[in-house]
């Protein structure tokens, strides 16, 4: 699922024309990629800013939503690179959400 996403990473910005458009979905990789996180060696894992991208890419259309396993792994994401700009001596919460 890594090495997917990596090249969905580097094609994503050539085009919509489909010419170099990979023949997988990138929320279903981005899914298994989730569950599987603590699997992937550290030299395949995809860092914050290809996660972030991907996580764009995966947005849903109108009648669609993203899974919870996405949705906390955006809010995830996005709190870790968030922590920069974060004070030496404040705090960072993360607000999951949970199957009903």
């Amino acid at each position: 699922h890594a090495c997917r996403l990596k090249l969905s990473v580097v094609t994503a910005g050539l085009g919509d024309d489909g010419a170099m458009r990979c023949p997988w979905s990138v929320a279903e990789e981005m899914e298994e990629y989730s569950t599987k996180h603590h699997l992937v060696s550290s030299a395949c894992r995809l860092t914050t800013e290809e996660e972030l991208l991907l996580l764009q890419l995966c947005s849903p259309t109108a009648r669609d939503r993203l899974s919870l396993t996405l949705l906390n792994r955006k809010a995830y994401v996005t709190a870790v690179s968030s922590l920069a700009q974060l004070p030496p001596d404040k705090s960072l919460t993360v607000t999951l959400g949970t199957e009903k």
